[in-house]
């Protein structure tokens, strides 16, 4: 794919995720509300604070004029930051370039893992809803398309083969006589899962104040997606950690909807105690047979 094949593709992702921002009222209105007498304030980044009202520059955390941190007097400019500067947690992308064109009468054969994730489409997603462009580097066009559900159909429960494929071919938009194929594949299902007993280690520090809300709509979808017999737990952990939410059942929603949304970032980093009490948790209510997992969820400041 060209790279101007692939700014024209993001650009048009965008306008389609920009367009269907309003149909996202049970997927992200409905998980990043708890319920309708919550709303969480903006917060911006964490990095140095510019107090345009007295005309200076004072670093997060540090005092005015008179105090410990020694601000620059009224009037004086901020400091200019280096390009190549950036805040502990702050999103960073690589831009690993194209795929070449490949003759397939050439090489007939391509190896690839079926295990791409979705964050492509989330990030992007967040982008727009806060009212920007998605940065160019962190469009993953396979992320993309693995985002949605296509509903292919499963192997029959008798089947010999663990899993379908589903094939589908197009004239393709980036040039005459070429084509795109998509092809789904889709396992055969499990009769039935086992109970499961969730930890999830959330990382509350300053870092995360613009991860968290991220967070926050994950753990409210995921409420919708487990059993009623499964169990949630939350630890959180900045400079203490605490067991925000015992282990609770899924049954009891509201219960734990409340203990996400009251989550606030702020502090410092003891993740080594979060990680002990996590486990500890996750080991007192152990589900024997059962699935029994200890989820992190940090911008990797630990």
């Amino acid at each position: 794919m060209t790279r101007s094949a692939r700014t024209i593709l993001a650009l048009s992702a965008a306008l389609a995720l920009a367009t269907g921002c309003q149909a996202l009222d049970d997927d992200d209105g409905a998980a990043s509300q708890v319920d309708a007498g919550h709303h969480e304030a903006p917060e911006g980044p964490d990095g140095p604070s510019y107090a345009a009202d007295a005309g200076s520059w004072e670093p997060s955390g540090a005092g005015g004029a008179g105090g410990a941190g020694g601000g620059m007097g009224a009037g004086a400019e901020a400091p200019p930051v280096p390009e190549d500067q950036f805040y502990p947690g702050e999103d960073q992308f690589e831009d690993v370039g194209d795929n070449p064109w490949v003759d397939t009468a050439e090489d007939a054969l391509s190896t690839f893992s079926v295990d791409t994730d979705t964050a492509s489409y989330t990030l992007a997603r967040r982008s727009l809803l806060a009212g920007a462009l998605p940065e160019p580097a962190s469009v993953r066009v396979e992320e993309f398309i693995n985002y949605f559900q296509y509903d292919y159909p499963a192997p029959a429960p008798d089947a010999e083969v663990p899993f379908r494929v589903d094939l589908e071919a197009a004239p393709s938009p980036f040039g005459a006589g070429k084509h795109l194929l998509r092809i789904g594949l889709k396992g055969k299902l499990p009769d039935q899962r086992k109970p499961a007993n969730l930890v999830f280690l959330v990382d509350v520090s300053g870092s995360m104040r613009s991860r968290l809300p991220l967070v926050k709509t994950t753990l409210n979808q995921l409420v919708d997606a487990l059993r009623p017999d499964d169990t949630i737990a939350i630890v959180t952990y900045a400079g203490q950690d605490r067991v925000a939410l015992p282990p609770t059942p899924v049954a009891d929603r509201a219960v734990i909807l409340d203990a996400v949304y009251d989550m606030q970032a702020g502090g410092g980093t003891n993740g080594a105690d979060g990680l002990r009490t996590a486990y500890l948790l996750a080991e007192e209510h152990q589900r024997v047979g059962g699935i029994n997992r200890v989820v992190l969820c940090t911008d990797g400041d630990f």
